[in-house]
Formats: C-alpha cells, structure tokens, sequence
C-alpha cells in the first residue's frame, strides 16, 4: 500500500474479505492490446459501484472499516474534486456530526463504470517526452486471480476507459480506436499529457451491428490481436493490425489508397516532439502532412470530414 503511487503513506496489514478487493491495473501495466494487473485495490462499494454506507460498511465489514479509518486524515484531506468539497465536514467538525452532513470518508466518485465486465481503456499520459500523444487501446476482461478467483480488473486514475457489458461490441470499439485512422487523429490535436475521454467527441464510432460483416470481423480481429500481445506475436500483429486499417478506412467511406497517406501522416506526428500546441509548431506539422499526395484529398482531411460525419 505505502509503495504505490507517488504519496507516501503508513504500510498497514491486515485482513480483507476477498469479495471487495479486486485487481489493480496501472498505467505501466498497459500497452497496445494489452493490459495485465500488477497489484490489488481495496473497493468499499457495492456490486452496483455505490459507496457502502458507513452503518453497513462497520457491521457487515468490520476489518475493512478499520482499515481505512487508518487513513482518516489522508481520505478526507483528498485536493481533487468533487472530494475536496463534499468531505469538507470531515475537516472542520467532529467525525460524528460529519458522518450525518457528507458521504462516508471512504466515499469513491463514480465507481460503477470501473465495474464493467470489459473496458476499452488508454492511458492520460501516452507519448514520448514533450511529444505528441501516442493513442493505442487495449480491451481489460475478466481475469483468473490465483486469490481471489475470477475477477474484474479495477483501473487506476490514469487510466481512461469506456465501459461494456457485451465483449463483441468492446472488441469491435478497441479496433476501430486502434486504427491507423483513428490514431492519427488523435495524435494530431493531443500532447502526451491529456489524452482523455474528449476522444470520442471528435471520433464517431459507429453503433455496433452484430448483423453488420464489417462490425463483426473486425471484433474478431480485435480479439485475435489481444491473444497474440498476450503471447508476445509482434508479427503477426502487423498482419492483424492491417487488415483492422482496410476495413476501418471502408466503413468509414474512405478509399483503400489513402491508408499510405493515413500512415505516413501518423509517423509525422509520432515523430515531431511538441511540448505545447503552439501555432507555428502545428502549422509546420501539418505542412509536412500536406506534402503528402494521397488522392482525392489530404488523408487527415479526409478522415476528419468522415470520422464528424453523423450516421445515417
């Protein structure tokens, strides 16, 4: 516990309840179509992700609860928001007039869709150093944990995440996020340090059609690329992530020649480090995307008209 993260806080053992602890997935534990945990997380919510009233949490988990009021003054003192505001009683009355005005001091804000059965989920922070975000995505399922059995993976605050509850639909999400389409977009307007869910407001993914061809080859493929990073397959990885590309450009309308331009677009961007979104740094990017002669019009062009484009 005192190890991890950047705060150092007291080491404290004790025994848990398996029921609320679950599998800790950490920025450094994901890569592209792959994400394995590397630790534990102790929840003290419910199966619908809502924070355990303390009446509840002190009877039915009595070892839990004593674990966190360890932590007290470290829970109630959290800066970010909505903490800050609503565990204010905490810090400026008694605990027993507090616990009557505020949520629990152990409160979690918006657990739920950490629940979720499947998270296409990438990092906040992807890139190299004062470069351009390096956007890829890998789909969390369910684990077999030696301890605690089968289980969801939890994931830290640093990393994004959409949820679901149908695995075909996540596979086909995690395809399209992983193309070389959707990357370089993405690259294109983020920096290493803030790629977060804004993502899917200026990708528009399709609905997923479990009837549509396209749709589900595609979740097919997904799941095959997240088997062979699982096993270490790097080349048959391309060979995947290639056909993922084709069909990525035709559901969206686009034409298979432009991919080259698609590529090519997206090394520039990968390869131009910008500490901040200066006008002249983009300007000169783009520039040298321009240069690229890719048919009818400039591959990023092209697929920002598409990717904004409502669905019929």
């Amino acid at each position: 516990m005192g190890k991890v993260g950047k705060k150092k806080v007291k080491e404290i053992t004790a025994v848990v309840k398996p029921e609320l602890v679950y599998p800790l997935i950490r920025g450094r534990d994901h890569k592209k179509w792959h994400g394995e945990p590397s630790g534990y997380v102790l929840l003290p919510v419910d199966e619908k992700g809502k924070t355990m009233p303390t009446s509840k949490f002190r009877t039915d988990y009595p070892q839990e609860y004593k674990f966190f009021n360890e932590f007290f003054d470290e829970l109630v003192k959290r800066g970010g928001q909505p903490y800050k505001s609503k565990l204010k009683p905490y810090r400026e009355k008694s605990k027993t007039i507090a616990e009557k005005e505020a949520p629990p001091f152990y409160w979690l804000f918006n657990a739920k869709p950490s629940l979720a059965p499947y998270k296409v989920m990438w990092k906040y922070v992807a890139g190299k150093v004062s470069g351009k975000g390096e956007f890829s995505v890998a789909l969390i399922t369910p684990v077999e944990d030696k301890w605690l059995g089968k289980k969801t993976p939890i994931p830290n605050e640093k990393l994004m995440l959409i949820p679901f509850v149908n695995e075909d639909e996540a596979h086909f999400v995690s395809a399209v996020l992983n193309s070389s389409a959707v990357r370089a977009i993405v690259a294109g307007y983020t920096i290493e340090t803030a790629i977060s869910t804004h993502v899917l407001e200026h990708i528009k993914v399709p609905s997923f059609n479990p009837k549509n061809s396209w749709h589900k080859k595609l979740s097919e493929l997904s799941r095959k690329a997240h088997s062979l990073a699982t096993s270490g397959n790097e080349e048959e990885i391309t060979d995947v992530e290639e056909e993922i590309d084709l069909l990525v450009m035709r559901l969206f309308g686009l034409i298979d020649e432009e991919l080259r331009g698609v590529k090519e677009t997206l090394t520039i961007f990968q390869s131009k480090g910008v500490q901040t979104a200066e006008e002249a740094e983009i300007k000169e990017m783009v520039e040298e995307a321009e240069k690229i002669e890719v048919p009818p019009k400039r591959a990023l062009e092209r697929l920002l008209e598409k990717f904004k484009e409502e669905e019929s």
